[in-house]
């Protein structure tokens, strides 16, 4: 359908550089800024997304990361929309092992490059959101791949 208004999008890339695959999604409004209860659903998706960020570093068992953002979305009734594991490894494509959801016990280690992709999937009003981001795990933390401003 041709977009209105209003409607919420998720703009979704994954740009190859010499075999090795990224990621990014970005949520936007088409015309603008969005409704007061738009703004209120991309707050908390963003707060969650943002505590899935802080959260990873080199030492950190998956589950943490994941834990971070759907214990907030639990708080805020959007838990059950968050369908699967909020991180996952990247590298020649870009969903790659391990996952990182609810139960990983994988450790995240220095060299990974590791997609924080926190979402919500399947509300009555706001069928689909998500951001998502890749970092590359360093000794003492991690470094974000994109330039690209985290909240528009």
């Amino acid at each position: 359908r041709i977009f209105k208004k209003g409607d919420m999008v998720i703009v979704s890339l994954s740009p190859m550089y010499q075999g090795y695959t990224g990621a990014i999604n970005r949520m936007f409004v088409v015309g603008g800024k969005p409704s007061n209860e738009q703004k209120k659903m991309l707050d908390i998706l963003y707060t969650a997304y943002c505590k899935a960020i802080d959260k990873l570093g080199p030492g950190v068992k998956g589950k943490e990361v994941d834990l971070a953002a759907r214990d907030y979305l639990d708080e805020n009734g959007l838990g059950k929309y968050m369908l699967y594991g909020g991180a996952h490894s990247i590298g020649l494509r870009e969903f790659e092992q391990p996952f990182f959801g609810p139960n990983s016990e994988y450790v995240i280690k220095p060299n990974m490059a590791v997609a924080i992709d926190v979402h919500a999937y399947g509300h009555p009003k706001f069928p689909g959101m998500r951001y998502e981001e890749v970092f590359i795990i360093t000794k003492n933390g991690k470094k974000q791949l994109s330039k690209c401003p985290r909240y528009v």
